[in-house]
């Protein structure tokens, strides 16, 4: 017997059967109906993983996203200041770093090498992604930190508690991620 895909609807089962062949068909159709599902929340549980180092695969902590975070940045302050050496661009003056609104990175002060910089990140589209990537988990952590807080206090008197974080309720929050290197004169 051939099950055979259709659509977004499912499987189809062919017309032309003998009740007994039906049975058979609905019970392998029901079979490959859960294993598909079985499959795709594998396939879920394997993205998540892939997209988080620190998740079991079902759930994803602060905590988690927090690790994650410290390893990005350590990694992509590494990677970077192996590409700034070997390309000669001085660390000794501050280099600040964010994207722009097409998520280009950018270097947003003045220094001396912000060209050479600049095309360094669209030539190593791993490590403007893994920027990227921080500047996304940076926020998301900041964020939650902030609502944990605004919960806590809440919860022990909601009044003042509106009253302190009253910003988060009348406004957007508009602050880009910007990342320091470098920076101690030689």
């Amino acid at each position: 017997m051939q099950i055979s895909p259709v659509g977004s609807s499912g499987y189809s089962i062919p017309n032309k059967q003998s009740s007994t062949n039906a049975k058979n068909s609905f019970d392998e159709y029901v079979s490959q109906a859960q294993n598909t599902a079985e499959a795709n929340e594998i396939k879920k549980a394997g993205l998540l993983k892939s997209l988080f180092r620190h998740s079991n695969g079902n759930v994803i902590t602060i905590n988690d996203l927090k690790a994650e975070l410290k390893e990005d940045k350590e990694s992509f302050l590494s990677r970077t200041n192996k590409l700034f050496s070997d390309n000669g661009i001085d660390t000794s003056k501050e280099i600040s770093l964010s994207t722009d609104t097409n998520g280009k990175i950018i270097v947003t002060n003045d220094h001396p090498d912000k060209a050479k910089i600049e095309k360094i990140f669209e030539e190593e589209s791993d490590l403007a992604n893994l920027f990227r990537k921080i500047s996304g988990l940076d926020s998301l952590v900041r964020h939650s930190d902030v609502a944990i807080a605004f919960q806590k206090a809440y919860s022990k008197d909601p009044i003042a508690a509106v009253a302190q974080y009253a910003y988060l309720f009348n406004s957007t929050d508009s602050t880009l991620f910007n990342m320091v290197i470098g920076g101690k004169e030689k």
